[in-house]
């Protein structure tokens, strides 16, 4: 867990009030409370997911949520080079190696169940196969977002404005909805991840 992650939702469970009385609950421990003051139940972790301020790779657990991640990003470095065939300049599938990558799998095997051992069951192993989706939802988001837009800029000082232009803006569409769509996941898992901090945090 980042210190600094964990300095941010301790700030904000300090200000945090009650919505219903505005009646202070601070000091109170665990994801949901009851209000002292109008008994109302609240839950304090989608409170505090709503105030987060900055990225959401600072929230708790969310950088250990990442390792298979960063993991896969070395493997695929690592076969690629290893499947490059420098005499033509070009990826050679065949010689993939089987052994370095099924000893890849099997680490990554193994770094999914230690998530799901550290961050209490299967939830962890769902948010960090989602934080896959999370880091190629950019990728793609915006490595198909520049040349659009590169083409539509092109486009439009040359007066050349046609129907190519309508489907390059349809197709700019989609990748902001995609880049739209994965923000909305790394806020699902950083929300989750805050779940979890005040969940361990109120049993300690």
């Amino acid at each position: 867990m980042t210190q600094r992650g964990i300095e941010q939702v301790e700030k904000l469970r300090d200000v945090i009030q009650c919505p219903h009385c505005q009646y202070s609950l601070r000091g109170l421990a665990g994801e949901k409370v009851t209000c002292p003051e109008c008994g109302q139940k609240i839950n304090v972790a989608l409170l505090i997911s709503i105030n987060w301020e900055g990225a959401w790779y600072k929230a708790p657990f969310y950088n250990m949520l990442a390792v298979p991640v960063a993991w896969v990003c070395l493997a695929t470095i690592v076969l690629a080079i290893c499947a490059f065939d420098y005499s033509y300049y070009r990826f050679d599938l065949r010689s993939m190696p089987f052994f370095p990558f099924l000893g890849f799998f099997v680490i990554w095997v193994v770094l999914i169940f230690a998530i799901a051992k550290q961050f209490g069951g299967t939830e962890g192993i769902v948010l960090s196969v989602l934080m896959h989706g999370i880091l190629f939802g950019y990728l793609i988001g915006l490595l198909g977002s520049v040349p659009v837009l590169i083409r539509l800029f092109s486009d439009v000082i040359n007066y050349q404005v046609g129907v190519q232009t309508l489907i390059n803006i349809l197709i700019l569409i989609f990748f902001i909805a995609l880049l739209y769509s994965t923000r909305r996941a790394e806020r699902f898992v950083g929300g989750r991840c805050v779940r979890r901090y005040l969940r361990v945090n109120s049993s300690t």
